[in-house]
């Protein structure tokens, strides 16, 4: 099963829409200019202190203060281009998007699923098994799968574009019979993956759904 381009429907559309309205105007917003004049004012401050009672046990109090307002400094400017590159690019490319008028998708007619729970912060893991018999490897590293109520379904998209994939808020777009997983503790994933090594994100399993799930299962833990 291979990627492949179909139209937007009115939903992507819509949350396409928002989300280069929001990005479009928070590459308006103006460096912090309140922000930069209490740095300012405190670093002055300081120095006027230190000049005048610099034998004063609280000149202590503004020799720290002048150490720290540069840092100051340095965070608020940081933040504001930061925002501005990566608002930049992340509008670039969802605006790419939104004038073809398309999207990658990975289409799954899913015949059994299995859930290997989370046991640390890696996000769950799921074991997708297509109509054909081959297995596939899907991250909810994002947590964009948690609070999706129509996943596991028969039929199922993945987006693989990340940036298109945080601007809808979800990984997937799921249709047909809601599916049961087969629910795998997240302690023997740990313990397998740890010896076997985890698989990447949309990576196919070369072993079949009952072996992977069988070797999980019979670790030692």
């Amino acid at each position: 099963m291979k990627n492949i381009k179909r139209p937007l429907d009115e939903t992507e559309k819509t949350a396409l829409g928002q989300r280069i309205a929001a990005l479009r105007s928070s590459l308006k917003v103006r460096l912090n200019w309140k922000a930069v004049l209490i740095l300012a004012a405190i670093g002055l401050a300081s120095g006027m202190h230190i000049r005048y009672y610099d034998a004063s046990n609280w000149s202590i109090i503004s020799k720290f203060l002048m150490c720290i307002v540069p840092v100051g400094f340095w965070i608020v400017i940081e933040d504001y281009f930061k925002q501005k590159k990566n608002g930049s690019v992340e509008l670039l490319a969802l605006a790419k998007i939104s004038k073809s008028g398309q999207i990658s998708v990975l289409p799954l007619r899913i015949n059994r699923i299995a859930k290997l729970e989370e046991h640390g912060d890696e996000g769950d893991l799921y074991l997708i098994e297509n109509e054909s018999g081959k297995c596939l490897w899907l991250w909810d590293a994002e947590y964009l799968l948690v609070e999706e109520a129509s996943f596991p379904a028969e039929q199922t998209e993945v987006y693989p574009d990340e940036t298109f994939r945080n601007s809808m808020g979800k990984k997937v777009k799921c249709s047909g019979e809601k599916l049961t997983p087969v629910v795998v503790d997240g302690a023997k994933k740990w313990a397998y993956f740890g010896k076997v090594g985890f698989p990447g994100d949309l990576q196919w399993e070369k072993k079949g759904f009952d072996e992977v799930i069988r070797a999980i299962s019979d670790i030692g833990i």
